[in-house]
């Protein structure tokens, strides 16, 4: 607490607060306080700042600009598989089983863009529209959702990177795959997909309202359907060798014992 003591100048006495420093005062009496008047002594009193400063949010923008980044990222891969004379999309887009897994995809990446936009641009509307959820609300969470979608974004590139020429977005039913074990695939039989996950609950904490939370959901249901759909496609034609490697990495993390 910092004090300075100054005179009231007169015509001014009301602007002042009504504080009488006297040595009853000081001692505890308990005479009646009364208005100031010119000449008085006032104490003005300055609190010591707190040290630090509130958390802050981050930008509403930034989970739009790490999506963005990562989808580059993917993009240029992807270009340069093509530049190596290997197509890497081959997601059916059918009526079949496989086909309605690839549209729920599409469809998922387009719920997900609508989210990062509208965070972007309008942040109030999209909580009081969508669902905020109070429970997730705030700059700890945003702060954890952002390191969090840093990590899943790490986590896909190591996994693209881990698989080279052999990294394909749906199954080559036409070519016989090549099983990865080294890397961070000895920890995860599915990075890249774990590293989505990552993203993907990154991007909820970070945006917490309903339409999100869904999105997360059903990202979920939609990779957990293609990880099974992929494993049984590797084990169909590696047999053991893929089964040996399943029994020893967890399909999403983890070693286990034999």
């Amino acid at each position: 607490m910092i004090a300075r003591v100054v005179p009231v100048p007169p015509g001014r006495v009301r602007s002042y607060a009504n504080v009488n420093v006297t040595a009853a005062a000081r001692k505890g009496s308990r005479a009646p306080p009364r208005r100031a008047r010119a000449g008085d002594a006032v104490v003005h009193s300055r609190e010591t700042p707190p040290q630090g400063s509130p958390p802050v949010n981050p930008s509403s923008w930034l989970p739009l600009a790490l999506a963005a980044a990562a989808g580059a990222a993917v993009a240029a891969h992807s270009l340069r598989l093509r530049k190596a004379g290997v197509e890497p999309w081959v997601l059916p887009l059918g009526d079949d089983a496989p086909g309605f897994l690839g549209r729920a995809f599409v469809g998922l990446v387009a719920v997900w863009a609508f989210v990062l936009v509208t965070w972007a641009i309008v942040p109030a509307w999209a909580l009081r529209s969508l669902g905020a959820v109070p429970l997730l609300v705030g700059p700890g969470f945003a702060w954890a959702g952002i390191a969090l979608m840093l990590g899943g974004v790490v986590m896909v590139a190591m996994g693209q990177r881990a698989m080279g020429k052999a990294w394909r977005v749906g199954i080559p039913t036409s070519d016989k795959p090549k099983l990865v074990t080294d890397g961070v695939f000895a920890w995860s039989r599915n990075p890249v997909f774990l590293g989505m996950m990552l993203a993907a609950g990154g991007v909820t904490l970070a945006i917490p309202h309903a339409l999100s939370l869904a999105a997360l959901t059903g990202t979920y249901m939609a990779l957990s359907v293609q990880i099974r759909l992929e494993e049984a496609y590797l084990e169909s034609w590696l047999g053991e060798t893929f089964g040996a490697y399943a029994r020893g990495v967890g399909r999403w993390f983890g070693r286990m014992k034999a």
